[in-house]
C-alpha cells in the first residue's frame, strides 16, 4: 500500500542518515585523534584560568615583624612584589619593632611580637606560618598547594607570617592553620622575606604554565 511504501522509504532514509552521521563522526574523530593531547592541555589551561578567576576574590598578605633592614633585600622584594601583583592581590604588612626590646627576655619579645601578629590577622583568614618545623614542598608541590587553596577556598584570604629572630609565641602557633618550611637550612628572618616572595611568584608562573621555572 501507499502507506507501507512511505514508511519503508522513511525507514530507509533514516537508516541512511544514521549511517552517514556515524561515518562522519568516525572520520572526524580519526582526523582529530592526533590532537587529543593538545585538547587535554587546553582543558587544563581552561581549568587553571577558572581558578584564577576565582582567585581574584582571594588576597594574599605577608606579615613581617620589623622593617627590612638591608637595601638589597628591599630591592629584590620590590621586583617580585611587582611581578606577583599581576597574578593576585598581594600586600605586605611590616609590624613595628618591639619598644625597649633590649630590656626584655627572648620569651617576652616572642609574646609581644605574637600579640602584634594576632591583632593583624583577620578572623576568617587562613594563617600560615613560615617555620622550620613546617611542611616542606618542592616548587611544583608548593604551586599545587596554592592552586588547591584557590579552588577550595576562593573567598578566604591567606595571611603568611614571618616571625622575628626568636620565632613565634605559643598563641600564634595555636591560631595557625598550617606551617611552611622553606628549607632545612636556617635563613635569617630578613633573607626569608625575599626568598619567600620569589617562591610565591614562581608558584604562580608554574600554575599559569609560564616559562620562568625550569625542571
Amino acid at each position: 500500500s501507499l502507506s507501507c511504501s512511505f514508511e519503508n522509504a522513511w525507514t530507509d532514509s533514516a537508516k541512511a542518515t544514521s549511517i552517514r552521521i556515524i561515518c562522519f563522526m568516525h572520520s572526524f574523530l580519526t582526523k582529530i585523534k592526533p590532537c587529543f593531547p593538545f585538547i587535554v592541555i587546553f582543558a587544563k589551561a581552561v581549568s587553571r584560568r577558572a581558578a584564577f578567576r576565582n582567585s581574584v576574590k582571594m588576597k594574599l598578605t605577608l606579615l613581617l615583624v620589623g622593617k627590612t633592614a638591608f637595601p638589597y633585600i628591599n630591592d629584590g622584594i620590590a621586583i617580585y612584589r611587582k611581578r606577583l601583583g599581576f597574578y593576585i592581590p598581594f600586600s605586605m604588612v611590616e609590624l613595628p619593632d618591639i619598644k625597649n626590646a633590649s630590656s626584655l627576655s627572648c620569651g617576652q619579645i616572642r609574646e609581644k611580637e605574637g600579640d602584634s601578629i594576632l591583632r593583624a590577622v583577620r578572623q576568617n583568614d587562613t594563617l600560615l606560618l613560615l617555620d622550620e618545623r613546617g611542611e616542606s614542598y618542592s616548587s611544583l608541590q608548593w604551586a599545587a598547594f596554592l592552586e588547591r587553596q584557590m579552588v577550595a577556598n576562593p573567598g578566604r584570604d591567606i595571611t603568611f607570617a614571618i616571625g622575628g629572630a626568636y620565632g613565634f609565641s605559643e598563641n600564634v602557633y595555636k591560631r595557625a592553620d598550617g606551617m611552611i618550611s622553606l628549607s632545612k637550612m636556617t635563613f635569617s628572618h630578613q633573607m626569608v622575606r625575599l626568598i619567600f616572595i620569589e617562591q610565591l611568584y614562581r608558584a604562580f608562573t608554574i600554575i599559569r604554565g609560564e616559562p620562568y621555572h625550569h625542571q
